[in-house]
C-alpha cells in the first residue's frame, strides 16, 4: 500500500489484527494460513492491482508464490527487552532485501534506513515519543 506508515512499539504493530502482542512485526504477502484462518502476517503487501496472495481452497498458495517479490512471510521487526533495539530478520521467502540479510540472521534498525523488499520500500524512523496506544 503506497504511503502506507506503520507505528511498531515495544509489543509489535499498533492496531494489528493479528494482535499477538508477542514484540514481533511479521511482513508478507498472504492474509492468512489456508487450512486454520489464524492470520499470517502483521501487514500484508499487496500488488500494484490492491491483491494479496488468495486464501481460499480453490486456488491455494503454492510455497513459491509471491507478490511484487514479496514472499508469504518475508520479514519480520521484532523488539528486544534485553538490550531495547528493534532487530529486522529476512525470513527466507521472496526476492532478498536490499541490505542484504543472511536467513534468520538479526540487523539492529537505525533510524534513516531505507529497506526494499519484493517492488517495496520502507523507511524507518525511530522515536523516543510514547505512544498512547501502548
Amino acid at each position: 500500500m503506497i504511503g502506507s506508515q506503520l507505528e511498531i512499539n515495544a509489543q509489535g504493530l499498533v492496531n494489528t489484527k493479528r494482535n499477538k502482542k508477542d514484540g514481533c512485526t511479521i511482513i508478507g504477502s498472504l492474509d492468512a494460513n489456508q487450512m486454520t484462518g489464524e492470520l499470517y502476517n502483521d501487514f500484508v503487501i499487496h500488488n500494484v492491482n490492491g491483491e494479496g496472495l488468495a486464501t481460499d481452497n480453490l486456488n491455494p498458495v503454492d510455497s513459491t508464490s509471491t507478490v511484487g517479490g514479496i514472499g508469504k512471510r518475508h520479514l519480520v521487526i521484532k523488539y528486544s527487552e534485553f538490550d531495547r533495539n528493534y532487530y529486522l530478520r529476512d525470513l527466507g521467502d521472496g526476492s532478498g532485501t536490499f541490505i542484504r540479510i543472511d536467513n534468520h540472521k538479526d540487523l539492529i534498525l537505525k533510524h534513516g534506513f531505507i529497506i526494499s523488499y519484493g517492488d517495496s520500500h520502507m523507511v524507518v524512523q525511530l522515536s523516543s515519543e510514547i505512544s498512547s496506544s501502548q
